[in-house]
């Protein structure tokens, strides 16, 4: 238990000190948090909040745990410090909640803003929980994202290397110290959870910051990002003209995907257990002779052209240079063509024509339709990936140190292609000379999207007890052998399996809208 100075005065005095004192409002008013990180960390807040009390920007959020809130802000720019500013927020349940575990949550996208969804689902299950802006604010993303947006963040070293790689690292380790001035003892586990973008600093963690967590939960990882960039690029470029391929002619593709390899996994339940046990071409798709794509305002086959760009999507950008052909970045898999219109469509234009315009050439009216698949990945490789891709496979620190990594991935993942963390896992695999089941999984999700649940599967569960399965091997040593999903979009109460690549859930027997129907095999 924490003591504030007037508690503790008030003791010594022998005068009672109410349980409101030591565990509520007083306790969160009177704490004064210091730290040990240096002078560039200010204080901006403390205050209480009581349950059902929270506001974020007008918004009132439904807390039923009732919290000290302390808002912060660290300088940390080396050139230009009134300028480069990360701001935090640590929440701290009462005693009588807290779980004695701490946990950092990620960023999202270009990031800019605090993930308070994700700080409130924990602090309600008892974390001490904090979150941070990646360094930089909404206002240095952009009036608005497009071609030909400045983007400040992206022109400030400090700022670009805080969004993914440091930002995670420099908030908490003084919440670290915080929660434990608060509580009056260190957390027993430190824990740190991110999706997407936070994906990748999860990896960033695992690489520069070994020794900050003792488990760490990766979803839909973006650590792949500036190459993510290009793909996005090279979809939007594959897909113009008369090879654009309209959501009929998607839905086409995955129905009959679905008809060919949905039973795969012994239950027809619209999903594709493991889309590289397939074999499903989307040429037999393509139209004969003199026949239509289209029938009674149906799309009934695909142009030649469609085609192509469906194999383009399939395949990912590689390095068109003879001497080299690489992969730039995997191509989606089997069963995912229904999520692909943003990837023809938006997603260039909002995340990687703006990205390469301003971190890689610098220059706002650079045309991305003069992009080099073969020499620019040199300035790409030069001027971003080396900041802001984190895909070694040396995690040697992180393994040494007993900490464990538990990833999950999306099959029908509109934004990032499932297959790249089981080829990351495969990497991780070489490097240590085989197995690493110890203490790295990976679960992919049948039918999962971006981090949760997309449209088109609104049967598939959406929420994965991903903290629940890395808490139980962290703290007991019992490798998680699945992972629980539930909670679909259509708010039925069907749960299903996660099994750690390369198994797969394959029906037995029972309620199919039950896990325990299921066998990872």
């Amino acid at each position: 238990m924490f003591y504030s100075f007037k508690a503790l005065l008030c003791l010594a005095l022998g005068i009672s000190v109410s349980s409101a004192s030591t565990n509520g409002t007083a306790t969160c008013t009177d704490f004064v948090p210091t730290t040990s990180s240096g002078s560039n960390l200010t204080i901006k807040s403390v205050e209480y909040v009581g349950a059902y009390d929270l506001v974020i920007s007008n918004i009132s959020m439904n807390n039923t745990v009732s919290f000290c809130r302390v808002s912060a802000v660290i300088e940390y720019s080396r050139y230009d410090p009134n300028i480069s500013l990360l701001n935090f927020e640590l929440w701290l349940p009462g005693s009588d909640v807290y779980n004695e575990r701490y946990l950092s949550v990620g960023n999202g996208g270009f990031a800019g803003v605090l993930d308070y969804s994700m700080m409130l689902l924990n602090l309600e299950k008892g974390y001490a929980v904090a979150a941070g802006d990646s360094g930089h604010t909404t206002a240095d993303n952009g009036v608005s994202t497009g071609a030909g947006i400045y983007i400040p963040f992206f022109h400030n070293h400090d700022q670009v290397l805080a969004w993914i790689r440091n930002s995670i690292a420099m908030f908490t380790s003084p919440s670290q110290e915080f929660a434990t001035q608060y509580y009056g003892g260190a957390a027993k586990y430190k824990y740190y959870s991110g999706c997407s973008t936070g994906g990748g600093q999860a990896y960033a963690l695992a690489l520069y910051h070994p020794t900050l967590f003792d488990g760490i939960s990766a979803g839909s990882p973006g650590n792949d990002y500036a190459n993510l960039m290009v793909m996005f690029l090279y979809n939007y470029l594959q897909s113009q003209g008369a090879g654009f391929l309209p959501q009929s002619s998607l839905d086409l593709i995955t129905d009959t995907a679905l008809d060919q390899c949905d039973e795969l996994d012994g239950l027809k339940d619209g999903l594709i257990e493991n889309p590289l046990a397939c074999n499903f071409s989307v040429s037999s798709l393509q139209c004969i002779g003199n026949s239509t794509a289209m029938a009674n305002n149906q799309t009934v086959c695909l142009t030649s052209e469609q085609v192509t760009t469906a194999k383009a999507l399939y395949t990912g950008p590689y390095d068109t240079r003879l001497w080299t052909g690489t992969v730039i970045y995997p191509g989606f898999s089997v069963g995912s063509e229904r999520e692909w219109v943003t990837e023809e469509t938006t997603l260039a234009d909002s995340y990687g024509i703006p990205l390469l315009q301003n971190l890689v050439f610098n220059d706002l009216s650079w045309d991305p339709m003069t992009f080099d698949f073969g020499t620019d990945m040199d300035l790409v490789n030069r001027r971003a990936a080396s900041f802001i891709n984190h895909m070694s496979p040396d995690l040697r620190q992180f393994q040494s140190a007993g900490h464990k990594i538990l990833v999950t991935q999306g099959w029908t993942d509109p934004l990032n292609p499932g297959i790249l963390p089981i080829n990351h896992l495969h990497n991780i695999e070489t490097f240590f000379n085989g197995d690493v089941s110890d203490w790295y999984r990976l679960f992919m999700v049948p039918g999962g999207g971006h981090c949760g649940a997309v449209s088109t599967t609104s049967n598939v569960p959406s929420t994965y007890a991903t903290l629940e399965a890395l808490a139980e091997w962290v703290e007991n040593g019992k490798s998680p052998e699945y992972v629980i999903s539930s909670g679909p979009p259509n708010g039925d109460k069907t749960t299903r399996k996660l099994c750690p690549w390369p198994q797969v859930a394959r029906y037995s027997s029972g309620n199919l809208g039950n896990y325990t129907s299921f066998d990872c095999v």
